[in-house]
């Protein structure tokens, strides 16, 4: 089922693949937080986890439950024995979790907890007893409503065969505007392209606004003009004419509130000469695209090919981090350039050190001389390249000397 204009603004709520790792976090820990972005669905996950399960949902946003939390917290967080009590902004009543764990401390407590933590209330992500999960905007498997959840990761370190042409297959236009509506739930629901980009400008906006600080709203258009681009304090002051303090209390508030995603640089003994500064970037392509007018026509425009491309780098190391919330491999997320300017533009890490290189091109046809900076950091690091891949808009599907891959972007949620 696809989202339905005829709504009238009433979404169907689709499958979220975060619910089953809650789920399996449930059955570990006493007391399991949900952490993301405003608006990428926390709080209806919750709710339809508490539906489910026969647990009681709360939101303290309404004033029965807060004075409720206020006036006896004891009694709060003990009304739901031996169910899921769900407590939707906890950051309303931040003390509630010190009673929350010291029951589950103590023992002696057969309920579960879940709390949902907006905007980095400040849930302890050390305690032992606290599990956590973070929402994402929606995947692209989601979205599709595949039955499965996409895992590119895991997919691509067994070095898999690859098929030609691809199982699934969609054109470069196709891709476009996948990347341009970007995931975000309520985005999605909107009629209209015109009013998924009245939607997605308003929510800066209103964010910026709710967080009280005027100089957010410059530092996100920079970074709506920029999509995937390195953040150095200095340059960002001088820009955006702020101090540097300014600068770096405005990328503090936003990665607190889950907006921006860094990817830091990766280094490598084989390599001295690797950059370490991050690259930083909004959670979504949809809010980066509409927040610049950016739409799937002007991809072909010379002036909008370089603007496509980052994007497009946006997008895949979007859909990687939304997958990280499920995938049955740990990994964190890097990118790699030299002083003389070699780059790749995602490097995957897992825990033992092995790396997966991937690059992104928004040409259909991409040839074997693009794996030049891959094929010298092979050479230098041996097998510690599992593979080296490149994703591009076209459907050519290739397999070169056993590591290197060719592939459509939508091989990100299509390898099953």
């Amino acid at each position: 089922m696809m989202y339905d204009p005829s709504t009238l603004g009433i979404m169907p709520i689709k499958p979220r693949f975060a619910t089953q790792e809650i789920q399996n976090l449930l059955a570990h820990f006493p007391v399991v937080a949900l952490h993301g972005a405003p608006q990428v669905g926390k709080s209806v996950i919750a709710r339809d986890l508490a539906d489910r399960t026969g647990g009681i949902f709360v939101d303290l946003d309404d004033p029965d439950p807060y004075a409720f939390a206020y006036q006896e917290p004891v009694a709060f967080v003990r009304q739901a024995p031996g169910k899921l009590l769900v407590i939707d902004g906890i950051h309303y009543a931040p003390e509630l979790l010190d009673h929350i764990c010291g029951l589950a401390e103590f023992g002696g407590w057969d309920g579960r907890f879940l709390v949902v933590d907006s905007a980095g209330c400040g849930v302890d992500h050390d305690t032992a007893d606290i599990g956590h999960v973070t929402v994402h905007p929606l995947s692209q498997g989601e979205i599709d409503e595949h039955a499965t959840p996409e895992d590119f990761v895991t997919w691509i370190i067994a070095r898999p065969p690859v098929e030609y042409p691809p199982r699934s297959y969609i054109n470069r236009q196709a891709v476009t505007l996948r990347v341009t509506r970007g995931g975000m739930p309520m985005a999605l629901g909107c009629a209209t392209t015109k009013s998924q980009a009245r939607w997605c400008r308003n929510y800066t906006r209103n964010l910026c606004a709710r967080l009280r600080n005027d100089v957010l709203r410059r530092v996100v258009a920079l970074l709506a003009t920029t999509p995937v681009t390195e953040i150095v304090q200095a340059r960002l002051s001088r820009e955006l004419g702020i101090t540097e303090r300014e600068a770096r209390v405005a990328m503090m508030t936003l990665r607190a509130a889950g907006v921006i995603i860094d990817l830091p640089g990766w280094h490598s003994a084989a390599n001295k000469r690797s950059v370490s500064a991050a690259k930083s970037l909004l959670l979504d392509t949809g809010l980066t695209a509409q927040n610049v007018g950016f739409s799937a026509g002007e991809i072909d425009i010379p002036r909008s090919r370089t603007y496509f491309r980052q994007l497009l780098e946006q997008f895949v190391v979007q859909q990687l981090v939304t997958q990280q919330t499920w995938s049955a491999t740990s990994f964190r997320l890097r990118h790699f350039r030299t002083r003389d300017g070699a780059t790749v533009g995602v490097v995957v890490e897992l825990v033992d050190g092995r790396v997966v290189l991937i690059d992104v091109t928004t040409n259909t046809q991409p040839a074997i001389e693009d794996f030049a900076t891959m094929e010298r950091l092979r050479q230098a690091l041996g097998d510690q390249v599992i593979a080296g891949v490149i994703l591009h808009t076209g459907m050519h599907s290739r397999r070169y000397r056993d590591w290197q891959y060719l592939l459509p972007i939508t091989t990100l949620w299509e390898h099953r």
